[in-house]
């Protein structure tokens, strides 16, 4: 007999057993969502619980181990302070310096804008005066003409 092979090659037997195991799993899944709120009822009635017998057994004698995580505790909460006193001149600096270089930046747009526009006066007050010499340099050339013209008579 031949065994059929898929584009994958797997026989019929391999696809049926995925299909069965997908079906498995998809059962599996409706099975615990229609059990999801008894879990959930459960999970808050033993936390409820362990709540109350926490409670109930709340005090506990002084010794070494006590004071010492006491005293921890109180360093942590100095040194929680201290890291948020810390925090705060961070912050104060950093607002600092960012005004600083606004500033700054602000400075050396002004001075850029400055310089920038002192160059374009320069650059026409270069073609003002180009334009005026080349108008003299006419006028001169035109008067040698009007004196050779003079002088030929």
């Amino acid at each position: 007999m031949m065994v059929m092979r898929t584009l994958f090659g797997e026989t019929k037997g391999k696809r049926r057993l995925r299909y069965g195991v997908i079906a498995l799993m998809l059962l599996s899944i409706a099975t615990l969502e229609m059990h999801e709120r008894t879990f959930s009822r459960a999970s808050v009635s033993a936390y409820e619980h362990l709540a109350n017998v926490a409670a109930m057994s709340a005090s506990v004698e002084q010794n070494p181990y006590n004071t010492l995580a006491m005293e921890l505790s109180t360093k942590e909460g100095e040194l929680l302070a201290r890291e948020e006193e810390l925090r705060a001149r961070e912050d104060l600096l950093e607002r600092k310096i960012d005004d600083a270089a606004r500033s700054n930046k602000q400075l050396t747009l002004f001075v850029l804008s400055g310089v920038t526009l002192l160059l374009l006066l320069l650059i026409f007050l270069n073609f003002y005066f180009d334009i005026k010499r080349e108008e003299s340099r006419e006028h001169a050339e035109s008067a040698d003409k009007e004196g050779d013209l003079t002088t030929r008579l």
